[in-house]
């Protein structure tokens, strides 16, 4: 086990938090950060550590837009994901610390030991020395923070719908609900121009028969090789989709993102607050 130290935005911290997964557009690190590790989080613009957590899974790719960024800019920049579980969450000072960092060679010149390297860790992509990690940790636990509890977002179908293709439209696209197309209907599709096929297909799947709401997404697969989207409302049927697209659904295995509503309510809200800030600087 090594302890690394990252630095975050303000923005990506707080999606740190609740999410509790980190990214990285560059790949070599996904060889240097490994299954047990503890990544400790500096907060740019605060001087704080704000968080320690241990990484529980191996790094994975992704197409989920998630972070601020990949918001405001509608592209994946980080595609190289691991999964988070949080030992501490508090408030470290980093000057009233660094007397006593070892990590901190030069004391005259602290800044850069924070400075981002690469879409790696900060101190120059070396590991903090375990002296370095209790100091951090001890501190943190005398200002802690409570993590955050949110409520599950409970959301009709319709709503999802509708936010689905206001998604769409804020992105610029030709978005349609309940579309119609051979022998299904779907619940949303979006398109580059009006007249065009689907680019982007989504089911919303919140009762009946899983694997049928698959079928109607291989049908547009196989018919436009459109990207897939399966919104599943409850955990059991996220966790059978994986099973599902790893076996009978193999085919679009690799075309098809799985979310929950709450990702769906959070990536709307985002949006619509970039597009509301954008007006005023104009």
């Amino acid at each position: 086990m090594q302890y690394w130290l990252w630095s975050a935005t303000k923005e990506n911290w707080e999606i740190l938090k609740i999410k509790r997964v980190w990214a990285t557009y560059n790949r070599s690190i996904t060889t240097q950060i490994k299954k047990g590790d503890v990544l400790i989080f500096y907060v740019k613009g605060t001087m704080h550590f704000k968080g320690i957590f241990r990484v529980i899974s191996d790094w994975y790719e992704t197409k989920e837009l998630i972070w601020s960024d990949e918001i405001k800019e509608e592209k994946k920049k980080y595609p190289y994901q691991i999964d988070l579980e949080l030992i501490q969450l508090g408030e470290a000072n980093y000057k009233d610390l660094i007397p006593r960092l070892k990590f901190v060679e030069k004391k005259n010149a602290p800044q850069v030991y924070i400075y981002g390297t690469g879409g790696g860790p900060v101190n120059f992509r070396k590991p903090l020395a375990e002296s370095d990690y209790e100091i951090i940790l001890n501190e943190m636990k005398k200002k802690p923070v409570q993590p955050p509890v949110f409520e599950p977002t409970l959301l009709t179908h319709s709503e999802l719908i509708n936010m689905i293709v206001e998604l769409g439209e804020m992105f610029g696209k030709s978005a349609e609900r309940e579309y119609l197309a051979g022998p299904y209907r779907y619940d949303a599709v979006w398109k580059r121009v009006k007249v065009g096929n689907p680019t982007k297909v989504f089911e919303v799947h919140d009762k009946g028969v899983l694997d049928s709401a698959l079928a109607k997404l291989k049908h547009a697969y196989d018919i436009w090789s459109a990207d897939l989207f399966l919104v599943v409302t409850r955990h059991e049927d996220k966790e059978r989709a994986k099973v599902l697209l790893a076996g009978s659904f193999h085919e679009i295995g690799e075309v098809t993102t799985l979310m929950q509503p709450e990702e769906i309510k959070e990536m709307y809200e985002y949006k619509k607050k970039f597009i509301e800030l954008e007006k005023k600087l104009r």
